[in-house]
């Protein structure tokens, strides 16, 4: 992909068929709006370049005897971005913004969970394979399927492959020792989603150190990725609020108002904007 063209990938991403989104080109062009002097296609090369390595390193393992199955799948992709490129994921600075920034984690070769799984199921759809991110709370999780064969399988902790005991674990440790499974923990989520997913991290991160026009930048960036999603409007709501841009919350709340909302949040978002008005007197 051209330069040109990665730039602008992320204004295509509303009108293409989901399975249809690379899901790395549609990262680095998320993030290339910070880079406006920078040359983006050796991202594209690099990107590329894995996708044709983890194709050779396939046909060099079923050359050499492999099974064609998804353990053999599992190991060309880990042979290829973990082994040879040496992406991992980052334990050390987690929080650091530039792990949800598809450009830096180029650069660093190390990022969050969705980040580090990006790179793993654009490799696996650039080779025609069935992959996907599931719906999994608080830690990024994918699954691989061939035939009736299928895996789920954690990029950011080198490629482990998790049985239901793991899984279990993930939940413990993310949300609580309390918590247990959910059957919608195994539901696959859109690259659409996907790509969501990573632009609230960096929200979240961006809200963290107060930061709140780059964090609306980012919430504005993903209402055109998403125009249908009315969630983002609470959160363009609450960050105008946070700028002092009284009127404009009000705005996108009340319109926020107008969707299929459930009555907690309704009562929620109404007295947030009983206080809106009350402060503009």
């Amino acid at each position: 992909m051209q330069e040109k063209d990665l730039r602008a990938y992320s204004a295509t991403l509303a009108s293409l068929p989901d399975e249809e989104i690379d899901l790395a080109f549609a990262a680095i062009s998320l993030a290339a709006p910070k880079y406006p002097q920078r040359v983006l296609e050796r991202y594209g090369h690099h990107i590329k370049k894995i996708y044709d390595d983890v194709g050779m390193r396939h046909a060099e393992l079923l050359k050499a005897g492999a099974e064609d199955d998804l353990a053999t799948r599992v190991a060309a992709l880990k042979h290829i971005i973990h082994d040879k490129y040496e992406y991992v994921g980052d334990k050390e600075t987690y929080d650091s913004l530039q792990n949800a920034n598809m450009i830096e984690v180029i650069e660093r070769r190390k990022g969050l969970p969705v980040a580090i799984s990006i790179l793993y199921l654009a490799a696996s759809h650039a080779q025609g394979w069935s992959a996907e991110g599931l719906n999994f709370p608080a830690h990024f999780v994918i699954r691989m399927t061939k035939n009736a064969e299928r895996m789920i399988i954690d990029p950011f902790n080198d490629m482990d492959i998790l049985d239901a005991a793991g899984l279990r674990h993930l939940v413990k440790t993310f949300i609580g020792g309390e918590a247990e499974l959910s059957a919608n923990y195994y539901e696959s989520v859109s690259r659409i989603d996907v790509l969501i997913r990573l632009q609230n991290n960096l929200k979240l991160r961006l809200i963290s150190i107060e930061d709140y026009a780059e964090a609306l930048a980012v919430v504005e960036q993903m209402q055109k990725v998403a125009p249908r999603e009315k969630r983002f409007l609470l959160d363009q709501g609450v960050l105008f609020a946070k700028l002092d841009e009284k009127r404009r919350a009000i705005e996108a709340l009340e319109s926020y108002l107008e969707g299929d909302i459930n009555h907690h949040d309704k009562h929620d978002v109404e007295a947030f904007i009983a206080e809106l008005y009350r402060s503009l007197k």
